[in-house]
């Protein structure tokens, strides 16, 4: 499952784009609709703080590992860069990347209700 902030544009455009390439049955939603966020070890404070995966094991994984994982999920050359992003240096750049464009995301265009990440 992809857990996601609902309310901003960005991460709702990126949601759909890997819900549209993930295969059936895996679950995409906004963390405001999961109805147990404590039952898949996020708080509420946590959950909107980053994208989230969360893996057959129940394992939450947060921020670039979440993309990573999904990416793997989708397969194909989505899941080589998903790979890649998973072993260093790729992760620690990749880990960058994600923090930096999560700080960026409210100054995007289209993006009315994004909050600044704290």
């Amino acid at each position: 499952m992809l857990l996601y902030d609902g309310a901003c544009g960005a991460c709702s455009r990126w949601a759909r784009f890997l819900a549209g390439r993930l295969p059936l049955g895996y679950r995409v939603l906004p963390y405001q609709e999961h109805p147990d966020l404590e039952a898949v070890g996020l708080t509420r404070e946590l959950a909107s703080s980053s994208v989230w995966w969360i893996d057959v094991t129940g394992e939450p994984r947060g921020g670039a590992d979440a993309i990573a994982a999904a990416l793997v999920a989708i397969g194909g050359w989505l899941g080589v860069v998903g790979h890649l992003m998973s072993v260093p240096p790729l992760s620690q750049i990749a880990s960058m990347a994600y923090r930096v464009l999560r700080r960026l995301t409210h100054r995007s265009p289209g993006v009315d209700a994004c909050r600044t990440p704290s």
